[in-house]
């Protein structure tokens, strides 16, 4: 049986950990947004780390249940309730009978949310993975993106994400990234960043002050996901995991993964600074947000 969204919505997809050589083809890699709060996700049902989950980007969900289902609720929270009116928080889980409606109301507090049922979402793989973006619809253009299976649960405890672990519920000033790619070649004081309205999967987009590159022009290279571009003095883009593999703007440097999960999670408006970081501290730094998890 299946899972029924009522409405397709271009920031409701279905992902797991993304295809991991699907850049050296040329592909985007896809994945999680929020790398911390798909693993929670899962990690509240015992569902392996790589099980699919539905992702909300920002809301516009609508969704109905055909089984009884055991099913978590992490990061953002969109407003989302059932059609009694009884609202979802994030950061546990729930029993649902069959014949629930989900709906988001909007973005209450963070952007992007993830929705995971016990044994997980089930769909046809490209590249050993369900994330594909829905650019590339033209590979599987039969896949119907208002049903995804998955099979029924029986009821069990709730569980919950430790208050430390809840980073959208956290106020965050300064966002870690490494410096890298044409770093040396800007010359900045103080440089605020600003997020902005435009945001999706592809990247984020960040207002600036004060970034000027004096380096020389480029030609198109590989780009890594986080890579902040500099398109000019006032504006930056954060690539995120549906971005192009090549790109001829310079760059800041990198998001690390603890960065682009805090950096997605921001309300537009927010201003912020770059705090640098070395990529040993961004793999600790990862690792030890993943601790709890393994």
């Amino acid at each position: 049986m299946s899972l029924i969204l009522n409405t397709s919505h271009p920031g409701v997809t279905l992902q797991d950990l993304g295809r991991k050589k699907a850049r050296e083809l040329g592909y985007s890699k896809g994945g999680p947004l929020d790398e911390l709060s798909y693993r929670w996700a899962n990690y509240l049902l015992g569902n392996p780390s790589t099980t699919p989950v539905l992702e909300i980007v920002l809301g516009g969900l609508e969704m109905e249940l055909t089984l009884d289902a055991h099913l978590s609720l992490t990061g953002a929270d969109l407003g989302i309730e059932t059609n009694l009116g009884v609202p979802l928080f994030p950061g546990k889980t729930w029993f649902l009978p069959r014949g629930t409606i989900l709906i988001s109301k909007g973005p209450r507090m963070g952007q992007v949310a993830y929705i995971g049922i016990e044994g997980g979402f089930k769909r046809q793989k490209f590249l050993e993975s369900v994330s594909i973006p829905k650019r590339e619809r033209i590979i599987f253009p039969k896949v119907n993106e208002t049903l995804f299976e998955y099979d029924e649960c029986s009821r069990s405890g709730s569980k919950m994400i430790p208050d430390q672990f809840r980073i959208v519920e956290r106020q965050f000033d300064r966002v870690p990234y490494f410096p890298a790619y044409q770093n040396n070649d800007f010359t900045s004081e103080r440089v605020e960043l600003v997020k902005e309205e435009r945001f999706d999967r592809m990247g984020a987009y960040l207002s600036a002050s004060g970034l000027h590159y004096k380096g020389d022009q480029l030609s198109s290279e590989p780009i890594a996901i986080g890579s902040l571009q500099v398109v000019n003095p006032k504006k930056v883009i954060a690539l995120l995991n549906d971005c192009q593999t090549v790109g001829g703007y310079p760059k800041l440097g990198v998001l690390s993964a603890l960065g682009k999960s805090i950096l997605v999670q921001m309300k537009p408006g927010k201003k912020f600074r770059l705090e640098s970081i070395s990529p040993k501290e961004a793999f600790d730094n990862y690792w030890s947000s993943l601790a709890f998890l393994t």
